[in-house]
Order: structure tokens, then C-alpha cells, then sequence
């Protein structure tokens, strides 16, 4: 029985992986900001996917390409959550120091 479930983690992790980054890609391609961010979300889950894959199969590139996908997933979201923030901050305070 353990065995059974042993064999399909990795077939679970790799399709986890897929399917987190093919909705993740779809949201960024729509070119609608609001949903980049979500986007970026279900990368950083894929590339979770990937490396415990990665790590289960010993596939070394693999995973140091995820690890680096991790951090321009990290960026997108840092990007949506606060620079994106920031920006209307400063563009309403420009807008009324500008009246």
C-alpha cells in the first residue's frame, strides 16, 4: 500500500507543477495587471511543485532553475502587492500637490 503511494508522489508533484504553471502563464498573457499578480501566486506554488519534484528525482538543473524561477516569482509578487502600491501613492500625491 505504501509503495502504491510512494510510486504516484512524483506523478503528482509533475502534474501539480504543470498545471499551476500553465494557469499561471495564462494569467500573466491576458496582460490584465490585476490578475499578473495571481499569476505570479501560482507560479511561486509551481515552482514549489517543481522542486520538491526535482529533489525526489535528483534532477540537479531542474532544480536550480527552479530555485531561480522562485525568485522572479518572488519579484512579480512583491511587484503587484507593494511597488504597484507605491506607484498610485506617489502619482495621487503628485496629482494634488499638482492642484
Amino acid at each position: 500500500m505504501f509503495n502504491e503511494f510512494a510510486n504516484m508522489v512524483p506523478a503528482a508533484l509533475e502534474w501539480s507543477g504543470c498545471i499551476t504553471a500553465l494557469i499561471g502563464s495564462a494569467l500573466l498573457a491576458m496582460g490584465n495587471t490585476r490578475l499578473a499578480g495571481y499569476g505570479f501566486c501560482l507560479f511561486l506554488a509551481s515552482n514549489g511543485f517543481w522542486i520538491a519534484f526535482a529533489m525526489l528525482i535528483g534532477s540537479n538543473g531542474m532544480l536550480v532553475m527552479q530555485l531561480g524561477f522562485t525568485l522572479t516569482s518572488c519579484l512579480g509578487i512583491y511587484r503587484w502587492l507593494f511597488a504597484g502600491r507605491a506607484m498610485k501613492a506617489e502619482a495621487m500625491l503628485q496629482q494634488a500637490a499638482s492642484r
